[in-house]
């Protein structure tokens, strides 16, 4: 089949035309901001969370990954095996990309290394 440049351009301008996000999207987005404004609550819940508890339960498994997302700092007073939770920074790198949600706001904290 002979192959030629204005099916490539089309082809090109349909793969990176304007898409319509996932219907998930603004649940998992209501999710985050959940998770972002009871980070403190769920750091103290993690950090007294057993490893049994943790190893035997995927919802928890889940729960720490959302969390891990938006909070840089691991919880868990213990390492999980890396076939659970494989260690990672939160999206967009060390700064939470997720707290100007917990307050509504932003209130400069990123800004000044505070998180």
């Amino acid at each position: 089949q002979d192959f030629r440049l204005d099916d490539y351009f089309e082809m090109q301008a349909e793969r990176f035309a304007p898409s319509e996000a996932h219907e998930c999207m603004p649940a998992l987005d209501q999710m985050l901001e959940k998770v972002s404004e009871q980070r403190e609550t769920l750091r103290a819940f993690f950090n007294g969370l057993d490893e049994p508890t943790f190893l035997d339960n995927p919802t928890l498994q889940d729960l720490y990954g959302l969390f891990r997302l938006v909070d840089p700092d691991p919880a868990l007073s213990f390492r999980p095996p890396p076939l659970v939770f494989l260690e990672h920074s939160p999206l967009c790198g060390r700064r939470p990309p997720f707290r100007p949600f917990a307050s509504g706001e932003d209130d400069g904290a990123a800004d000044e290394g505070e998180l």
